[in-house]
């Protein structure tokens, strides 16, 4: 875990940060209100960017809001997979007083993977004889925390860091165990939001994988810092499970072959 446990709602970290609590909810299953409302408005969107081949990934049950996947290949231009959700945005988050809900209340999320990644999730025959989420964590990892704000009452926006549900890595293979929510550096600036037929803007934000102790850096030093950090050695969206650590680490940990 890192530092972030110590903290309370409404405290304010070393660095500047807020904490914010999500709300418990009922585990009863709530049916969305509205099933892929604006996904053919996401990609159209989005295709002057990423390109004009993207296949969905449809979820077959939905909790809240129904999100679906668009997947983009690599393309002449980009040597990775970009993947967005489509259905966060359906329904406002609880954004905080003094904020317009809706310039603020929507989002959706993106994340990247490398092509030999995405080109094993994209062959139906690849992943046969091993456990998919393997292979898949990433992405849901993306539509999990898309999901979460509605389950918790609560919102993400630049800047914002949420640590794994417990606290581990998320996968066997890495230490990345927090995100980062950023204004998408996939996207050029006429890109990052997309207006609404109802007037609302729908915000898109990259997720960006931490280790623990990059979250505490977040929390002791800001954003700000850790983003510099991150800027100036190359780290963005594009997932990397064994890149190093933007922070100084622990030498136990490198003696122990753990960074």
């Amino acid at each position: 875990m890192t530092d972030e446990q110590d903290y309370r709602e409404g405290d304010i970290t070393a660095g500047g940060s807020r904490i914010i609590e999500g709300k418990e909810r009922p585990d009863d299953w709530q049916p969305p209100e509205s099933y892929a409302e604006n996904c053919e408005l996401i990609e159209d969107h989005l295709k002057p960017v990423f390109g004009e081949n993207a296949s969905v990934f449809h979820e077959i049950i939905s909790d809240i809001v129904h999100l679906d996947v668009l997947a983009f290949p690599p393309n002449a231009e980009r040597d990775f997979w970009v993947y967005v959700t489509s259905g966060m945005g359906d329904l406002r988050m609880e954004v905080p007083d003094g904020l317009d809900a809706a310039e603020w209340g929507r989002g959706e999320l993106i994340i990247a993977l490398p092509r030999a990644w995405g080109d094993r999730i994209a062959e139906d025959d690849a992943l046969e004889g091993e456990d998919p989420e393997a292979a898949f964590w990433p992405i849901s990892l993306m539509k999990w925390l898309a999901r979460y704000p509605h389950q918790a009452a609560t919102w993400f926006t630049d800047g914002h860091t949420i640590p794994s549900l417990d606290g581990g890595a998320y996968a066997p293979d890495t230490r990345l165990s927090g995100a980062m929510f950023v204004f998408s550096s996939l996207l050029p600036d006429a890109f990052q939001r997309l207006q609404l037929p109802d007037g609302d803007w729908l915000n898109f934000y990259g997720l960006v994988l931490l280790y623990p102790e990059e979250m505490d850096f977040k929390l002791s030093k800001g954003f700000d810092p850790l983003l510099k950090r991150l800027g100036a050695a190359g780290v963005f969206e594009l997932v990397d499970i064994h890149r190093q650590s933007v922070v100084r680490k622990n030498p136990l940990l490198r003696l122990l072959g753990m960074a």
